[in-house]
Protein backbone atom coordinates (compact mmCIF):
# COMPACT_ATOMS: atom_id res chain seq x y z
CA UNK A 1 0.00 0.00 0.00
CA UNK A 2 1.11 3.55 -0.72
CA UNK A 3 1.76 5.47 2.47
CA UNK A 4 0.67 9.01 1.45
CA UNK A 5 -0.40 10.10 -2.03
CA UNK A 6 -0.89 13.70 -3.12
CA UNK A 7 -2.14 13.90 -6.65
CA UNK A 8 -2.92 12.00 -9.76
CA UNK A 9 -2.03 8.49 -8.63
CA UNK A 10 -4.65 6.45 -10.49
CA UNK A 11 -5.28 8.64 -13.55
CA UNK A 12 -7.78 10.97 -11.85
CA UNK A 13 -8.13 14.41 -13.37
CA UNK A 14 -7.12 16.38 -10.27
CA UNK A 15 -4.36 18.83 -9.51
CA UNK A 16 -2.77 19.17 -6.08
CA UNK A 17 -1.64 22.63 -4.99
CA UNK A 18 -0.05 23.93 -1.80
CA UNK A 19 0.09 20.60 0.06
CA UNK A 20 2.32 20.00 3.09
CA UNK A 21 3.25 16.43 4.03
CA UNK A 22 5.25 16.77 7.22
CA UNK A 23 6.11 14.98 10.45
CA UNK A 24 4.85 11.52 9.50
CA UNK A 25 6.36 8.11 10.24
CA UNK A 26 5.46 5.73 7.42
CA UNK A 27 6.48 2.10 7.81
CA UNK A 28 5.79 -0.43 5.04
CA UNK A 29 5.21 -3.40 7.34
CA UNK A 30 3.70 -6.30 5.37
CA UNK A 31 3.96 -4.29 2.13
CA UNK A 32 7.77 -4.23 2.46
CA UNK A 33 9.36 -3.09 -0.82
CA UNK A 34 6.11 -3.20 -2.82
CA UNK A 35 5.06 0.48 -3.10
CA UNK A 36 6.18 4.07 -2.66
CA UNK A 37 5.86 5.61 0.79
CA UNK A 38 5.06 9.15 -0.42
CA UNK A 39 3.96 10.06 -3.94
CA UNK A 40 3.36 13.57 -5.26
CA UNK A 41 2.15 13.74 -8.84
CA UNK A 42 0.26 15.87 -11.30
CA UNK A 43 -0.69 15.10 -14.85
CA UNK A 44 0.75 16.26 -18.18
CA UNK A 45 -1.64 19.21 -18.41
CA UNK A 46 -1.56 20.29 -14.76
CA UNK A 47 1.45 19.72 -12.55
CA UNK A 48 1.14 19.25 -8.80
CA UNK A 49 2.29 22.63 -7.53
CA UNK A 50 4.05 23.87 -4.40
CA UNK A 51 4.18 20.53 -2.57
CA UNK A 52 6.29 20.35 0.59
CA UNK A 53 7.49 16.94 1.78
CA UNK A 54 9.42 17.60 4.97
CA UNK A 55 10.58 15.94 8.16
CA UNK A 56 9.05 12.52 7.50
CA UNK A 57 10.43 9.06 8.24
CA UNK A 58 9.83 6.61 5.37
CA UNK A 59 10.86 3.03 6.16
CA UNK A 60 10.71 -0.03 3.91
CA UNK A 61 9.32 1.44 0.70
CA UNK A 62 10.39 1.41 -2.94
CA UNK A 63 9.78 -1.49 -5.27
CA UNK A 64 12.23 -4.35 -5.65
CA UNK A 65 13.37 -4.56 -9.27
CA UNK A 66 12.03 -1.10 -10.20
CA UNK A 67 14.68 1.63 -9.95
CA UNK A 68 12.24 4.27 -11.25
CA UNK A 69 9.88 3.99 -8.25
CA UNK A 70 11.29 5.54 -5.10
CA UNK A 71 10.38 5.42 -1.45
CA UNK A 72 9.59 9.12 -2.04
CA UNK A 73 8.38 9.43 -5.62
CA UNK A 74 7.69 12.59 -7.66
CA UNK A 75 6.38 13.14 -11.16
CA UNK A 76 4.80 16.05 -12.99
CA UNK A 77 5.40 18.59 -10.22
CA UNK A 78 6.39 22.25 -10.06
CA UNK A 79 8.06 23.88 -7.09
CA UNK A 80 8.22 20.75 -4.95
CA UNK A 81 10.46 20.76 -1.87
CA UNK A 82 11.77 17.49 -0.39
CA UNK A 83 13.67 18.42 2.78
CA UNK A 84 14.67 16.93 6.10
CA UNK A 85 13.28 13.44 5.50
CA UNK A 86 14.79 10.15 6.67
CA UNK A 87 14.46 7.36 4.10
CA UNK A 88 15.50 3.95 5.46
CA UNK A 89 15.49 0.32 4.35
CA UNK A 90 14.32 1.22 0.85
CA UNK A 91 14.36 -0.84 -2.35
CA UNK A 92 16.25 0.38 -5.43
CA UNK A 93 15.90 4.18 -4.96
CA UNK A 94 15.33 6.39 -1.94
CA UNK A 95 14.07 9.61 -3.56
CA UNK A 96 13.05 9.60 -7.23
CA UNK A 97 12.27 12.53 -9.49
CA UNK A 98 10.78 10.58 -12.39
CA UNK A 99 9.80 13.05 -15.13
CA UNK A 100 8.52 16.60 -15.60
CA UNK A 101 9.56 17.99 -12.21
CA UNK A 102 10.40 21.69 -12.50
CA UNK A 103 12.08 23.97 -9.97
CA UNK A 104 12.49 21.31 -7.30
CA UNK A 105 14.64 21.41 -4.18
CA UNK A 106 15.95 18.22 -2.58
CA UNK A 107 17.99 19.05 0.52
CA UNK A 108 18.96 17.96 4.01
CA UNK A 109 17.56 14.44 3.66
CA UNK A 110 19.11 11.35 5.24
CA UNK A 111 18.92 8.37 2.88
CA UNK A 112 20.34 5.10 4.15
CA UNK A 113 20.25 1.31 3.94
CA UNK A 114 19.01 0.65 0.43
CA UNK A 115 18.63 -2.81 -1.05
CA UNK A 116 18.85 -3.63 -4.74
CA UNK A 117 19.59 -6.42 -7.14
CA UNK A 118 22.14 -4.15 -8.83
CA UNK A 119 22.89 -0.77 -7.22
CA UNK A 120 20.58 1.19 -4.92
CA UNK A 121 20.52 4.95 -5.51
CA UNK A 122 20.08 7.44 -2.72
CA UNK A 123 18.56 10.06 -5.01
CA UNK A 124 17.69 9.50 -8.65
CA UNK A 125 16.52 11.67 -11.55
CA UNK A 126 15.49 8.95 -13.95
CA UNK A 127 13.72 10.37 -16.96
CA UNK A 128 13.32 13.74 -18.72
CA UNK A 129 12.31 17.40 -18.20
CA UNK A 130 13.59 17.73 -14.64
CA UNK A 131 15.01 20.99 -13.27
CA UNK A 132 16.13 21.68 -9.74
CA UNK A 133 18.71 21.39 -7.01
CA UNK A 134 20.06 18.44 -5.00
CA UNK A 135 22.18 19.73 -2.14
CA UNK A 136 23.07 19.05 1.49
CA UNK A 137 21.83 15.46 1.67
CA UNK A 138 23.44 12.64 3.65
CA UNK A 139 23.45 9.44 1.63
CA UNK A 140 25.61 6.91 3.55
CA UNK A 141 27.70 5.80 0.55
CA UNK A 142 24.72 5.71 -1.82
CA UNK A 143 25.15 7.43 -5.19
CA UNK A 144 23.11 10.18 -6.81
CA UNK A 145 22.00 9.42 -10.37
CA UNK A 146 20.92 12.10 -12.86
CA UNK A 147 20.00 10.91 -16.34
CA UNK A 148 22.11 12.56 -19.00
CA UNK A 149 19.45 14.20 -21.13
CA UNK A 150 19.35 17.69 -22.68
CA UNK A 151 15.92 18.34 -21.10
CA UNK A 152 17.29 17.85 -17.57
CA UNK A 153 18.89 20.81 -15.80
CA UNK A 154 19.67 19.52 -12.33
CA UNK A 155 22.35 21.12 -10.17
CA UNK A 156 23.96 18.64 -7.78
CA UNK A 157 25.72 20.61 -5.05
CA UNK A 158 27.61 19.39 -1.99
CA UNK A 159 26.11 16.18 -0.62
CA UNK A 160 27.61 13.74 1.86
CA UNK A 161 27.72 10.52 -0.19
Amino acid sequence: MIGIAAGNVDGADVTMRNIIISGNTIVAGRALHQHSGIIASGNPDRYAYNIVIADNIVDGYGIVGNDTAGAIHLLETAGVSVTGNAVENFAEAGIVFKHHNTSFLCSNNLVSSGVSAVQPYGISVVEVVNTGFIVGNRLNDLPIFVRDDPTNDVIVGDNDT
